[in-house]
């Protein structure tokens, strides 16, 4: 079953370049709104270079106290693109990705990496790759 309590962050999404592929920089703002932080929970996110996500995750928190935590959480589901891109053939791509995410009662940190690709259903098969630092408040 899908929780509810709901996580909004905002923060700032770079590109990363690997030395085996350079792709066009994204880098800009990015929000990340989600259904809960641990457990099952739906993600959706924007950002102000057209790249949109839509997808589940599972969130693993450690509770070190009453105060402070740390939560894990794998991610996939699919992703849209405004602006044609090379890397992203497709207007609609797959994502995957993971969120590392620090709490402190209800603010939140988090370290985000975010891969979209087409799978290989559309040449050339890219993909792109960015990490992200958000911040945020848990309701």
């Amino acid at each position: 079953m899908i929780c509810f309590a709901p996580l909004i962050m905002a923060g700032y999404l770079m590109t990363v370049q690997t030395s085996w592929h350079h792709t066009e920089n994204v880098d800009g703002m990015i929000i990340d709104v989600q259904t809960c932080e641990t457990g099952l929970g739906l993600h959706v996110r924007g950002t102000t270079s057209g790249l949109y996500g839509l997808g589940t995750q599972y969130g693993f928190t450690y509770q070190f106290d009453d105060k402070w935590s740390l939560t894990f959480q794998p991610r996939a589901g699919f992703s849209y693109t405004s602006t044609p891109r090379y890397e992203l053939p497709a207007t609609t791509q797959f994502e995957l990705g993971s969120q590392l995410i620090l709490g402190y009662g209800d603010m939140r940190v988090s370290l985000d990496y975010w891969h979209l690709s087409n799978a290989g259903l559309v040449d050339p098969n890219i993909g792109l790759d960015t990490i992200s630092l958000m911040a945020g408040w848990r309701f």
